[in-house]
């Protein structure tokens, strides 16, 4: 088969083209291409991936990055995964999407910001199981506020309590 074809299977696999390829046959309704780009990204996220490779930080127990490596690598895998499962989800790839959500809940018990972002997700579309798991996630090691929502909700107690002068309570 072509090198790019072969680069495809392989653990250097670009994920955004596979997305994209995905996401442009799903709205043309090229099934086959579909289910192929949906087939090759199935593979790759239930490979083991190297050191090296972009998914290893879906895996964070690899390699012990350096705090600012875990911060960009957490952003880009959030929304990586964001858009695997929400592809998986539109074009009804049934494999994937549970490959995913599988992913998601290792992922939940080791952070808390993909448990908010399963609950987000499962919101979003509509995935029952993946919600009452991140909500329980939620609620056994954080709060249900988020934390901008958590910041805001003391920054505005701070300017409630520095505004009402305390002889008036």
């Amino acid at each position: 088969s072509p090198p790019e074809l072969q680069v495809v299977n392989s653990s250097n696999a670009d994920l955004t083209q596979l997305i994209d390829i995905a996401r442009i046959c799903n709205k043309y309704s090229f099934k086959s291409l579909e289910t192929w780009a949906l087939d090759a990204l199935q593979e790759h996220v239930n490979r083991r991936p190297s050191h090296h490779s972009l998914p290893s930080a879906f895996y964070p127990e690899l390699s012990p990055p350096t705090p600012t490596q875990t911060h960009l690598a957490l952003i880009e895998n959030t929304e990586q995964l964001t858009r695997i499962i929400q592809l998986a989800q539109l074009c009804g790839h049934d494999r994937l999407l549970n490959s995913m959500v599988a992913l998601l809940r290792q992922l939940m018990n080791r952070s808390l910001q993909y448990a908010y972002l399963a609950m987000a997700l499962a919101d979003e579309l509509n995935l029952r199981s993946l919600s009452g798991a991140a909500y329980l996630e939620v609620i056994q090691r954080g709060s249900i506020t988020s934390p901008r929502r958590q910041r805001d909700t003391e920054d505005s107690k701070q300017f409630h309590s520095d505004t009402v002068p305390s002889n008036s309570i």
